[in-house]
């Protein structure tokens, strides 16, 4: 819940940039995986919070996705 909330603050900082700013509004997708729950291991983790980021672009993109076991291999 608090990485979540975490990248829902960075995803609305994106999209609006600062006042006066010559950039452009970005956006972006993020996928998470929870330790010990996910896997113990960096890289476990680190391919699980990969497959739910790609989950999330499939999805329409701009979107935070949780990892779930039915992600595995995908």
């Amino acid at each position: 819940a608090k990485a979540l909330h975490v990248i829902e603050r960075m995803q609305q900082h994106f999209r609006t940039p600062p006042e006066g700013a010559e950039g452009r509004a970005m956006a972006f997708s993020a996928g998470i995986a929870e330790a010990p729950r996910d896997g113990t291991d960096f890289g476990t983790l680190c391919r699980r919070a990969d497959a739910a980021m790609y989950v999330a672009k499939r999805r329409g993109k701009n979107q935070t996705v949780g990892w779930r076991p039915e992600m595995e291999g995908a």
